[in-house]
């Protein structure tokens, strides 16, 4: 290579030279990017797991002693954002023993042993999920709140993004490649000019 280097043309020089920095600027703008968009589609996913458990915990702690399908079913924004984002709410008396499941898109989890709320990502059903566990109180017993949150559309949506930023990145290869070549010979051209005088 470096002998390969040292034989080359000006012009060559400098069209490697600038498709190497356009493309350079191109994959690291791209990264940042990535990395950006990533931490906060994250950071929106977590935001919205916490938002469902916020609401359910609202909502049960206003309630009274007895709480039927009917009730909850009735509110259709609560169950609408569940079933949206395809999350699975389970309650649980302090034994473990389940006693409400709303929406069956995970399988269960265990609990884990803890007395303020935790959020912990986990792999259920060989997909990753945010797990949301609290103790809330459902008229005036303390239950477990297990809300299961699901990762795919945020993975898909940066999947999509990851593939974009590629077949973009092979359009900026390609026009670094003309912009390159246009201005080595842009560059080149005095020197020609030089030489022939």
């Amino acid at each position: 290579i470096k002998r390969l280097w040292s034989n080359s043309s000006l012009r060559t020089k400098w069209f490697y030279a600038i498709a190497v920095t356009i493309l350079g600027v191109y994959t690291v703008v791209c990264l940042i990017i990535y990395a950006a968009l990533y931490a906060w589609l994250s950071e929106n996913e977590k935001g919205n797991a916490v938002r469902t458990v916020d609401d359910l915990q609202g909502y049960f702690s206003s309630q009274a002693l007895l709480i039927s399908v009917n009730d909850l079913q009735q509110q259709t924004g609560l169950m609408q954002a569940i079933l949206t984002q395809e999350q699975t709410v389970r309650l649980y008396a302090l034994d473990g023993t389940e006693l409400l499941q709303i929406n069956d898109f995970s399988s269960e989890t265990p609990l884990v042993d803890a007395t303020t709320r935790a959020m912990t990502e986990r792999v259920v059903d060989d997909a990753d999920v945010y797990v949301i566990q609290d103790i809330i109180t459902v008229g005036r017993s303390p239950v477990i709140i297990q809300l299961i949150h699901p990762l795919t559309s945020f993975q898909s949506m940066m999947r999509y993004i990851l593939t974009t930023m590629l077949i973009m990145a092979l359009g900026a290869l390609l026009l670094s490649a003309v912009i390159s070549h246009l201005l080595a010979s842009h560059f080149v051209k005095p020197l020609k000019q030089l030489t022939a005088s």
